[in-house]
């Protein structure tokens, strides 16, 4: 297991490299100036001197390797050194990626932004996860009966229709109509976890959005369960398991669910990074202020950096939850040996 993971760890340095030199051409390439957010009243020869200071005149291959050994080296340096408040090497001229547009540290706006998707995004996920598996797994075992269609009706619309619809839908019921929650999230809002009407603020204005994004992940989650069961349910294992006397509930949780679970267990480590570039079309419609709309943001400003830095990320993610999705496989399924 160890040695497994040594080599796909190994494996991943130069995909990410690959990936980072993909999508810092492709964006270095776009339109996009460091001094075009400035004040024309600043003269020709101060802009010059900014974009020198960024590096934007230097080669192409020396601003990959400088944003690459920023990403890659010196964010990881910088915040191991937060997180132990204490300083490794020349702490003050270490280089971070610089937002164009802010000013600042696109890492330090990235954290910043980050618990707001968690907020909305992570608690959709794991409710939709929850939701769609028991679902799924009692669609399949009672194929075409009337649980199994009206499922498949909602699973299909709630799919099939896109997040920002049923966002908009859903502001003009219950916020516009009905006057049940507010019509966008307010992320000025600090819960006191003391205070219950701190905290059922909160929960009123994650109602909306996180219902939105639990029917649309839970509806291709069941879906994909309930393929995977019935794949299973016929299979020779569940027979001899039945014709040992073993009940129902056994022959389904401890024989066809595990191994259902295992084509499953990738569609959610691969939806993980899923969560935050999900992010864009609902922090945008109820106008959450996490990093989906912060991408938004950077996009319109023309800040390469800031979109650079976001993209890679989603990269990471990817590569890290494939590797997890593989990692899971050897607990699901005995039969699988990493050695």
């Amino acid at each position: 297991m160890i040695q497994y993971v040594i080599r796909r760890t190994l494996f991943a340095i130069p995909t990410l490299l690959i990936i980072s030199l993909i999508i810092f051409g492709i964006l270095d390439f776009a339109p996009g100036d460091p001094a075009s957010q400035l004040p024309l009243t600043i003269p020709a020869e101060v802009r010059e001197q900014i974009r020198e200071s960024l590096g934007f005149n230097d080669p192409f291959l020396i601003k990959w390797w400088k944003w690459n050994t920023q990403m890659m080296v010196n964010e990881p340096i910088h915040w191991f050194e937060q997180f132990t408040n204490t300083c490794v090497g020349d702490c003050e001229s270490r280089s971070r990626i610089i937002s164009w547009s802010s000013r600042a540290p696109a890492m330090d706006i990235i954290v910043q932004r980050l618990p707001q998707t968690l907020w909305i995004m992570g608690t959709s996920f794991i409710l939709g996860t929850l939701l769609a598996i028991p679902v799924g797994v009692y669609s399949a075992y009672k194929q075409y009966s009337l649980f199994d269609n009206v499922g498949t009706l909602i699973t299909m619309v709630g799919y099939s229709v896109p997040v920002y619809f049923t966002g908009i839908l859903a502001i003009l019921l219950f916020s516009v109509k009905l006057g049940w929650f507010p019509s966008f999230y307010s992320t000025t809002h600090n819960v006191e976890w003391t205070s219950w009407s701190s905290i059922w603020i909160q929960i009123k204005q994650m109602i909306m959005p996180v219902s939105v994004l639990t029917l649309f992940n839970a509806a291709s989650m069941s879906r994909f369960t309930r393929a995977s069961v019935l794949e299973n349910l016929n299979l020779e294992y569940v027979r001899t398991a039945r014709s040992k006397g073993l009940g129902e509930m056994k022959v389904i949780n401890r024989h066809v669910l595990r191994n259902s679970l295992i084509p499953v267990a990738t569609l959610i480590a691969l939806a993980i990074p899923g969560i935050f570039s999900g992010a864009i079309l609902t922090e945008t419609v109820f106008r959450i202020n996490g990093m989906g709309q912060l991408l938004i943001t950077a996009i319109g400003q023309g800040d390469v950096p800031m979109v650079q830095t976001i993209t890679f990320l989603f990269a990471v993610l990817t590569v890290a939850f494939n590797l997890l999705a593989d990692l899971t496989y050897g607990f699901l399924d005995p039969r699988i040996r990493y050695d």
